[in-house]
């Protein structure tokens, strides 16, 4: 191909990526004209605005050393966001665990340990200060604990369920065997 007809063949190359989205039909963003006459049937309503302070969570003791505060959503809900928080005394352990869903977990205050595995094991834990962060895929199986006081944030999305590697290690299971 010659020079010419490389420039003329790359001209008529981006002539028609530049058209096709013109054309009727073509994928792309809706006219906001458009958008606003064509809402699909069944539509949620967009999410209300929320702010929520420490004052307003109504913490409940989830097992020895850690409480349970909700902040917003439903995390029985399948896709609805779901925001809790954790307080864990020094030296509480949440055992090895997974979720069905990703966890997003932000260190408030304290000292948090986390790790991945499937059991408790001190010498696989990372430490973190305030300010971290920690990302854990869903079915991920890992555990945490404290260094002090700790005060995390947990965010995603329903189901959100605490599934325990060793079944024993459910609180539930525990308050049962002490009946």
């Amino acid at each position: 191909m010659s020079h010419d007809q490389f420039r003329r063949a790359n001209f008529f190359f981006v002539a028609v990526a530049f058209a096709i989205p013109l054309l009727p039909g073509a994928q792309g963003q809706d006219s906001p004209k458009k958008s606003a006459q064509q809402k699909p049937a069944g539509t949620a309503k967009a999410p209300e605005a929320f702010i929520g302070t420490p004052d307003k969570i109504k913490w409940v003791q989830y097992s020895p050393g850690v409480e349970f505060g909700p902040v917003y959503g439903d995390c029985d809900k399948v896709g609805a966001p779901c925001v809790f928080q954790l307080r864990f005394t020094d030296g509480a352990k949440f055992p090895a665990h997974w979720h069905p869903v990703d966890e997003n977990v932000t260190v408030l205050s304290g000292t948090f340990m986390a790790g991945m595995g499937d059991k408790y094991d001190e010498s696989k834990m990372a430490t973190l200060p305030a300010g971290s962060y920690v990302f854990m895929p869903r079915r991920m199986h890992h555990f945490a604990g404290a260094k002090g006081p700790v005060v995390v944030q947990v965010h995603g999305v329903g189901p959100f369920k605490i599934n325990y590697v060793n079944p024993a290690d459910d609180p539930k299971n525990a308050a049962k065997s002490a009946d």
